[in-house]
């Protein structure tokens, strides 16, 4: 699979597809038809010079500049200076699959025919991704409006030659790797430079993994709760459907529906039968006493369905935005063939990533709060049924038991949530005023990224917790999907005999996570069903 091409034409690319491009390092190939739309859209350029018109970043500066009109043959010049000048960004440099993920979402843009990009300068970044020639982009500058213009410049910079990027593992001058993989650089003509800045393809791109990921935490958030629910000897309960039928949103029904099939012939969690029994049996008509069992879990349990569903809610629209964003035409002005003109627009604008990344980090940050009240649980011996302090069933008070993983877990939420603070709404104006209102989308979608991998260390320690609870429990009255749970956390973090750094395991932990191994137990049983 990874050597078999994805094509792209501007109309299509989704979620998946940019993953796979990104992480599993597919090649690609652009449509034929894409192809003519492209030329069709630079010839319509040419004539649109030639007769006279003027045009924003062709035949006037840009951005505070844009009141300055330039002759036609400094237009190569302007475009390069244009590229040097907003290279502004600095930090980290982004990982190789965020920039995949952008350099991908920018072509399919530029192939929808409305950027008038020559054919020969594409298919130049085109072959540096399936050469897999990564600009090295830092990651802190850019204002998403007018789009993505510092990380977008230093892609297009190492397409011309300058700058630095990472080509078979070494960190080496653009221009050698070029040279090495045997491209020519782009030499840029009228609006080139403007066509290859001027978007929301990083935002888009990086958001397109957000989605993904998110999409999987979801889901590994109802496997862990279940299992937390056998391993807190939980109440089954308040997940029947019937219950849930009369609240009818699609997300918390699915969530119960999904706890329901995963703790289905548990011994630990109590049926509402077994419930029943043991409290009634302590029950008395002459006087008040206290059951050693409570009728009904602590919300983090029992209101599941409710956190869960909105966050695979929010998911759904938020792929829907992001998937419409990968297939625009998102720089200005287009050139529009199909209406013989060139229209001046704001479409860099990343105002609904932006919103979209926003959501993204409260709805992961929703489900790491949750988990974490769990592990609380866990730790507490006056609150998890039974079970030792700190989950230490011998030598206690020598030994920590699992103590310490509760400071890790309280420090990534605290700080989760404080990056759940909404940055679409931090607008900060700049260029004279020009640009007065931005978006800050891709501040927001490296932010939640960022989010999402923290939530797993936070789920990764709640499995760990389930598993020592479930070992002192009985592993003989888990469910079958519970033990499936266990047995993937036991693959990578043993049974806590003796205090030792979680550290590690929690990391392995994480990555299966962000891997979709957990995820894969309720998806794996509803195809079951379903066949």
């Amino acid at each position: 699979m990874k050597n078999i091409p994805v094509m792209i034409d501007g109309y299509s690319l989704d979620v998946e597809t940019v993953n796979a491009v990104a992480r599993e390092m597919r090649p690609v190939q652009v449509a034929t038809r894409s192809v003519a739309a492209m030329q069709a859209s630079r010839q319509m350029l040419q004539r649109l010079i030639d007769n006279g018109v003027m045009i924003y970043g062709v035949t006037t500066g840009m951005g505070g500049m844009q009141e300055f009109l330039v002759p036609k043959n400094v237009a190569p010049v302007m475009q390069m200076n244009l590229l040097r000048a907003v290279a502004t960004n600095v930090g980290d440099y982004f990982s190789d699959e965020v920039v995949r993920a952008s350099m991908l979402t920018r072509l399919n843009s530029l192939c929808r025919g409305h950027s008038a990009i020559q054919v020969t300068n594409f298919q130049v970044l085109l072959d540096m991704l399936n050469a897999q020639i990564h600009p090295l982009i830092p990651s802190k500058g850019s204002l998403g409006a007018s789009g993505d213009l510092g990380p977008l410049a230093t892609i297009a910079l190492a397409a011309t030659g300058e700058g630095k990027v990472r080509y078979r593992g070494e960190v080496v001058p653009a221009s050698q790797a070029l040279e090495d993989a045997d491209i020519r650089p782009m030499r840029l003509d009228y609006k080139e430079g403007l066509a290859l800045v001027n978007g929301t393809s990083v935002m888009a791109g990086l958001g397109a993994l957000v989605m993904r990921d998110l999409e999987i935490i979801n889901a590994t958030a109802d496997v862990i709760a279940a299992f937390s629910l056998e391993g807190l000897a939980g109440k089954l309960g308040p997940f029947d459907e019937r219950v849930h039928q009369q609240k009818p949103h699609p997300g918390q029904q699915e969530t119960a529906s999904n706890i329901v099939k995963l703790t289905r012939g548990s011994q630990m969690a109590y049926s509402e039968e077994v419930l029943q029994k043991t409290i009634s049996s302590k029950h008395s008509d002459i006087k008040t006493q206290k059951s050693n069992v409570s009728i009904m879990d602590a919300y983090s349990i029992r209101c599941v369905p409710h956190v869960h569903g909105p966050v695979k809610e929010c998911a759904q629209w938020g792929r829907q935005i992001i998937e419409r964003e990968l297939n625009s035409s998102n720089d200005d002005p287009l050139i529009l063939p199909e209406h013989n003109g060139c229209f001046h627009n704001g479409h860099f604008h990343g105002q609904y990533v932006a919103m979209v990344m926003d959501f993204a980090a409260i709805s992961a940050t929703s489900l790491g709060l949750m988990s974490d009240r769990r592990i609380d649980r866990y730790m507490d011996q006056n609150h998890n049924g039974g079970l030792p302090p700190f989950l230490c069933d011998k030598n206690a008070g020598v030994r920590m038991g699992m103590m310490g993983g509760q400071f890790m877990t309280s420090s990534v939420m605290a700080e989760s949530r404080a990056k759940c603070t909404p940055i679409s709404i931090q607008s900060i104006p700049s260029t004279e005023d020009f640009q007065d209102f931005v978006s800050m989308g891709l501040v927001a979608a490296r932010r939640t990224y960022e989010v999402l991998r923290d939530v797993t260390y936070v789920f990764a320690f709640e499995l760990m917790c389930a598993a020592q609870a479930a070992d002192i429990r009985g592993l003989e009255k888990l469910s079958p999907l519970g033990r499936h749970s266990y047995e993937l956390t036991r693959q990578v973090a043993p049974p806590f005999s003796e205090d030792v750094s979680v550290t590690p395991h929690v990391e392995q932990l994480a990555t299966r996570i962000l891997a979709g191994e957990f995820a894969a137990i309720i998806r794996s049983q509803g195809q079951r069903e379903d066949q």
